[in-house]
């Protein structure tokens, strides 16, 4: 198995980086950690939220703020 590491500017290792058909030996192997690695699902409430967040925007394409402009406002009012 021929190991990547990834290290930080300060030379600290951060990570590892295994070859796709390791990986898939191991997880082959060991199927309780593929589960345990899963990314869990969006839930319910967090899509609504989006659902309706999209549907304003679509209605209202010209009422939006980019960035930087909201970043400023903020700044703005915390000042």
């Amino acid at each position: 198995m021929k190991l990547q590491y990834l290290s930080d500017n300060f030379g600290n290792k951060t990570a590892v980086v295994i070859p796709i058909s390791d990986w898939e030996k191991i997880t082959k192997k060991h199927k309780d950690l593929v589960e345990e690695l899963e990314v869990p699902a969006i839930p319910e409430w967090h899509k609504e939220i989006i659902d309706k967040r999209l549907k304003n925007y679509k209605e209202n394409p010209n009422n939006v703020t980019d960035f930087d402009s909201f970043c400023e406002e903020l700044e703005n009012e915390l000042s």
